[in-house]
């Protein structure tokens, strides 16, 4: 598939990952159409059933700071969210592209449960897919998670390893992903530093 041909709907295009995949050079030719609303009403997704849609890039779910949010918003953000985009997928013949976590294969909180079922949900249900299997994702002006809270950590903490990305992986990764469109599953390889190591590199 010819990059500078495409064009994705994208939702949480505002968020840390949608807003450095719309500002990357490695996206500069996409034609991007910014999902407007809440993901989790249909009639918001119904708006674009008549869109010439290559790819959906479903990046629209709370994935950081979760004591921000309520268990039930989400789940709802996340499995209304998916269920509605993986129908306007097969309405539209487009691929939607499922941004979950490496946290899937663990469960430990209310998150990685729910994107865990969206996950499975996606390969049962959607005709074209492919769903994405991400490592934390890092950058120096990354607002939420770790990075800005490094200078705060116990040194007790600082030996810890930690896995993740940088940002210009992932969007390299990603692009390349798209582009071949061969694998229903895209890893993401990820990076390991000590907490110490990470105030240094960040």
């Amino acid at each position: 598939m010819r990059i500078d041909k495409t064009r994705i709907l994208i939702t949480g295009y505002k968020g840390y990952i949608g807003n450095h995949i719309i500002k990357s050079k490695e996206f500069d030719t996409v034609d991007f159409i910014f999902f407007q609303g809440d993901v989790r009403e249909i009639s918001n997704w119904e708006r674009y059933q008549n869109e010439s849609l290559d790819f959906i890039f479903h990046a629209g779910s709370p994935a950081a700071n979760l004591d921000e949010y309520t268990e039930t918003y989400i789940k709802e953000s996340i499995l209304k969210g998916t269920r509605n985009a993986i129908a306007l997928s097969n309405f539209t013949g487009s691929t939607l592209v499922n941004f979950s976590t490496r946290g899937i294969y663990n469960s430990k909180n209310i998150y990685e449960k729910t994107k865990k079922i969206s996950y499975v949900e996606t390969i049962n249900t959607c005709d074209k897919f492919i769903n994405l299997i991400i490592p934390r994702v890092y950058s120096k002006d990354r607002k939420k998670g770790l990075i800005p809270k490094l200078n705060t950590i116990p040194k007790k903490d600082m030996h810890r390893n930690i896995q993740y990305i940088t940002i210009t992986h992932f969007l390299k990764r990603l692009k390349d992903g798209i582009k071949n469109d061969n694998d229903y599953i895209l890893f993401f390889p990820f990076r390991e530093n000590t907490i110490e190591e990470l105030k240094e590199i960040f």
